[in-house]
């Protein structure tokens, strides 16, 4: 943790003194000063060993990292048509591992203001996230967070009438929009993540 030495004198006294204190900036090193009742006239930051004796109060905590996560999750709606009569079912057939997705907010949706709607690359609206996880990745949303969405994986299953149903898994990464391309690759690179893995539960 950085320390800076201040010069200035006593906001009280008016006699002049010399402390220092912690910061990860100048700006927090001048804020624990005007707290402290220093007015600052010069600031320095020190860098020797020695820097740390006589350091008023304690060091503010560091910094946190850029928030930056990722999830895996199956697509609801699948089974339903799209608002011009598209058969959704067809269009998670034409998905592969690996696609690009989207994920838009519906602050307006009837049924629920925290609706994410998840997009092909060609806009075709194929499903939503499911609604018990609605609620914080619209959070992350819209408080401005980025997000990185693909297709995880794709099948199919019959259903109690031997019917054939088609799902899809997607993975995404919600993060800080201070991150860059090369951060959110070095975070998947990681994380080893990788697409087009069954899961166990799939077909469930």
């Amino acid at each position: 943790m950085p320390v800076y030495e201040v010069e200035g004198f006593g906001r009280e006294s008016g006699r002049p003194r010399t402390r220092r204190y912690w910061g990860n900036t100048e700006d927090e090193a001048i804020n624990a000063a005007s707290t402290d009742g220093t007015v600052v006239g010069d600031i320095r930051r020190l860098q020797d060993d020695t820097s740390l004796a006589g350091v008023v109060g304690r060091p503010p905590p560091a910094p946190r990292p850029p928030f930056i996560r990722h999830y895996r999750t199956h697509v609801a709606g699948v089974t339903k048509r799209t608002r011009d009569g598209t058969s959704r079912q067809e269009l998670v057939q034409d998905l592969w591992p690996g696609d690009v997705l989207s994920l838009r907010r519906e602050p307006s949706n009837k049924h629920d203001p925290n609706a994410v709607a998840v997009y092909s690359e060609r806009d075709e609206h194929i499903g939503y996230i499911p609604a018990y996880k609605a609620e914080w990745v619209a959070k992350h949303l819209d408080s401005g967070k980025r997000e990185w969405t693909a297709v995880d994986y794709v099948g199919s299953f019959e259903d109690q009438k031997f019917r054939e149903k088609w799902f899809v898994r997607i993975m995404f990464i919600l993060y800080d929009p201070s991150l860059g391309e090369p951060e959110v690759q070095a975070y998947v690179n990681e994380h080893k993540i990788t697409l087009g893995v069954e899961h166990p539960t799939d077909s469930q």
